[in-house]
Order: C-alpha cells, then structure tokens, then sequence
C-alpha cells in the first residue's frame, strides 16, 4: 500500500488540476461572447428644437457591445407586458417596430466590439398609451441571440 501512496496522490492532484482547468476554460467561453449593454432614454428633445413649445419628443435607445464578439442588430423594438411575471415569461400583450428613426443609425447596423448603437423612436401615440396602462420596454434584436435586448422605459407624460 505505501508503495503507491505517491502514484495516488499524484493522480488525485491531476485530477483536481484538469477539473479546476476544464471549469475555467468553460466559465471563458460562456462569458466570452457578444455582451451588451442597453438603455432607453424618453422624454429627450432635440437641440434645435429646445426653444420650441410643443416640439417633438424622442425616447433615445442605445446599445454597447462590451463584449468580443461582433453581432448585427436587426429591428429596432417596443414590447408591452402586462407584468413582469408575464416579462418573466415571455407573454408579449403588445409590440411595435420601429422602421424610420428620426435621428442615430437605422437597423440593420453592425455592431462591432466595444462599438456603439444609438437611435430614436417617436415618443407619442401608442408609446404612451403603452407606458401608462403596461410595462413598456424599448429594445432591439440582433443576431447573436433570438430573444431581444431590453430597457424598461417608465411610464411617460401624457400631452
């Protein structure tokens, strides 16, 4: 038995060795892909139009992609729940897509590592409507994944 003592000893440390590497490498490829940050602004206005009673209104979405891999965002989005256990799981009550914004880039946009999105949608009509009776989220899709990039936007004035 004390023969191969150190045979075991030495087996059971490379066996700790390949785990602890074999998690490690693991944790790198789950947390090294496309990483996105993204927030929704509303009740921005326009720098021209500041002097302007009644000018427009504008929710300002933008995205970061702070991690390494590059992805193309896709569709520009608002969604409605009705709750966040709905956001929870999954039940859209309402959507919208946002096809001409007003200022910042259009989708389809690639995006790439450490890049920057930015766009606007209208803040009126149904944006409003929206925030005031549900859970409203601006957001986008892309291509590294088939569930959206959301920012909760809180319920917005009415005129």
């Amino acid at each position: 038995m004390s023969d191969h003592l150190g045979f075991d000893l030495i087996a059971v440390y490379a066996a700790f060795v390949s785990t602890a590497l074999g998690i490690l490498e693991f944790v790198k490829w789950r947390t090294g892909g496309a990483r996105f940050a993204v927030s929704a602004t509303p009740n921005m206005q326009s720098v021209d139009d500041l002097h302007i009673d009644g000018a427009p209104t504008f929710i300002a979405i933008e995205v970061r992609n702070i991690g390494a891999l590059p992805t193309t965002i896709t569709h520009v989005i608002l969604i409605a729940y009705k709750s966040r256990l709905h956001r929870m799981l999954g039940l859209i009550e309402k959507n919208a897509i946002c096809t001409n914004p007003t200022a910042g880039q259009a989708a389809p946009f690639e995006l790439s590592p450490g890049g920057r999105f930015f766009t606007t949608a209208k803040q009126e009509g149904i944006a409003v409507g929206w925030s005031q009776h549900y859970h409203l989220y601006a957001g986008v899709y892309h291509t590294m994944s088939r569930r959206p990039l959301l920012a909760r936007i809180k319920p917005l004035p009415t005129a």
